[in-house]
């Protein structure tokens, strides 16, 4: 899932290569190469989303015209060229109709017969994930899933009336360059050297705030860094099979709770011991990684009678180049020397791309320090074991909260046509089988599900809105209005609504068993709250 090169991740939901270069969707470990872009994330905590844009479908910012001013254009079913330096068949719910004289005109990229989108590829992912100890999980080929679908909806009437085109941006994780410098020169490409309508890729507010300056639309599945109000400040951003920090922290505490996880350990043997938990937070010193944890965490823990001593919450460095990989390992362990030297029993990681996890997990192992740990799908602590990137020993009695089956739970556990397998899943699987692409693990396959996903969500939205013109703004009013409509591959369900962007909808526990030595659900799907 996600010490040293920062791998950029793609746009999916994949594990570890954190890169600095780029972002990408991705799970655990980050599937294609992902963004670890930098860029800091102050904003305001609002719960509404989408603002009056959004929730009227008015025109955008004085910006929006002018990123638009052109039409890009490019084959309908081919590549574009790019700087490279750096679902459900169903029809969503039509959006609330838009009087023809409030009606703006066409975004960027789109003109009669043809929409251009903008999406993002990484190289050396591979380097990068192995000088993060992530040696057996990779990202998949994420041109080649994504042209496949963008060819089949092509091939199947296009999108609107209308076919799409792609505009490609290559990140290298093995660039020296700022996260600032990278995400700025991926927003030029899209928004300047090219005009793309909505970009599949994603970032931290350097990028996110020059796209929507420029009246971009942001589409994109990732293991998420995002808090409720990345969405406030970015009223064009969405994130389709994700579950933003404050909603899955609000979800975990209590998971964690019921299954026991308060109760007594022995971090010498790794086993149950009298006594009740004394527990310590190792997460990102990021704004949308902090506040949750001490705004909604720490507080649910005092309440239920497990207060968490401020020196046992360990903030490390977001961070900025892949120069400041080898101090964040270092930061690491010494956060697991402390805990271990502070009689902490129970570590909550709170992580993006499983980047913290084998870090720490390694670390832990080496000091011969087993305590029992709550984890999200965003840990991906399965998916690391599998390929035997942590210890298994580390995962001995731990617990949480997952959405991504491909990432929560074994191969085994989880067949394409099996109980945690949908309609649209195995419609993906085929679309690939048909074409020759296969998945070395399951982080790659994660991320291929990704690039269905958003490919799908973006034609049922934009299919939802029964023609007119084509926008920013009639786009995010119509995904305001989708509901649970939307069948992703990867994850149990959707939600979207003018207060929920990020659009996982349902959830489980899950928990590690010692009969098979692996994490497994332990609840029916749980809405998100």
């Amino acid at each position: 899932m996600h010490t040293h090169t920062l791998a950029r991740t793609r746009w999916g939901a994949v594990l570890v290569v954190l890169s600095l270069a780029a972002a990408a969707c991705g799970s655990t470990v980050p599937q294609g190469e992902r963004r670890t872009a930098a860029g800091a994330a102050s904003g305001s905590n609002e719960s509404g989303l989408g603002g009056s844009d959004a929730a009227t479908g008015t025109s955008g910012s004085g910006d929006q015209a002018a990123a638009g001013g052109a039409n890009a254009t490019g084959s309908a079913s081919g590549a574009t060229g790019s700087r490279s330096n750096g679902g459900s068949a169903s029809a969503a719910r039509s959006a609330p109709g838009v009087p023809s004289a409030a009606t703006p005109g066409n975004g960027p990229g789109v003109d009669d017969k043809t929409i251009t989108l903008g999406a993002s590829y990484a190289v050396n992912s591979s380097a990068a994930n192995a000088a993060l100890g992530a040696n057996g999980i990779s990202q998949g080929d994420t041109k080649a899933q994504t042209q496949v679908v963008l060819d089949d909806i092509n091939a199947h009437g296009g999108v609107g009336g209308r076919k799409l085109a792609v505009v490609w941006h290559e990140y290298d994780n093995t660039s020296t360059a700022s996260a600032d410098a990278t995400e700025q020169a991926a927003c030029d490409d899209f928004t300047q050297d090219h005009k793309v309508f909505a970009i599949f890729d994603n970032g931290r507010d350097t990028f996110l705030s020059c796209v929507e300056k420029r009246g971009g639309l942001v589409v994109t599945s990732p293991l998420t860094i995002a808090d409720t109000s990345t969405y406030v400040r970015f009223p064009h951003y969405v994130e389709v099979g994700s579950m933003n920090q404050d909603r899955s922290a609000t979800a975990e505490v209590p998971a964690l709770l019921a299954q026991g996880y308060g109760s007594g350990w022995n971090t010498a043997a790794g086993a149950p011991a009298p006594g009740k938990a004394k527990i310590g937070i190792l997460t990102y010193d990021y704004p949308t990684f902090a506040h949750p944890v001490e705004s909604i965490m720490v507080p649910a823990l005092a309440k239920a009678g497990y207060p968490v001593d401020p020196a046992d919450i360990h903030k490390v460095t977001w961070l900025q180049s892949n120069s400041d990989a080898g101090a964040l390992a270092a930061a690491v362990s010494s956060a697991v020397l402390k805990f271990r030297q502070d009689g902490v029993t129970h570590v909550i990681l709170r992580d993006e791309r499983g980047l913290l996890t084998i870090l720490f997990l390694n670390n832990a192992q080496s000091q011969h320090y087993f305590p029992r740990y709550g984890f999200t799908t965003q840990n991906g602590p399965q998916t690391l074991v599998d390929p035997g990137d942590v210890p298994k020993q580390q995962l001995i009695g731990s617990m949480g909260i997952g959405w991504l089956p491909q990432l929560d739970i074994t191969p085994s556990q989880n067949t394409d046509d099996g109980p945690f397998s949908n309609a649209a899943r195995r419609k993906c699987v085929a679309l690939y089988k048909a074409h020759g692409i296969t998945f070395s693990d399951a982080n790659a396959e994660a991320g291929a599900f990704d690039d269905c996903a958003h490919l799908w969500f973006f034609r049922d939205v934009v299919n939802s809105l029964h023609g007119g013109a084509l926008n920013r703004d009639r786009f995010m009013a119509a995904v305001n209005n989708m509901g649970s409509v939307f069948e992703a591959p990867g994850v149990f369900g959707t939600h979207f609504s003018s207060t929920q962007h990020d659009g996982v909808g349902l959830y489980r526990y899950y928990a590690y068993q010692d009969a098979c030595g692996c994490m497994q659900y332990k609840s029916g799907n749980i809405a998100v709250p």
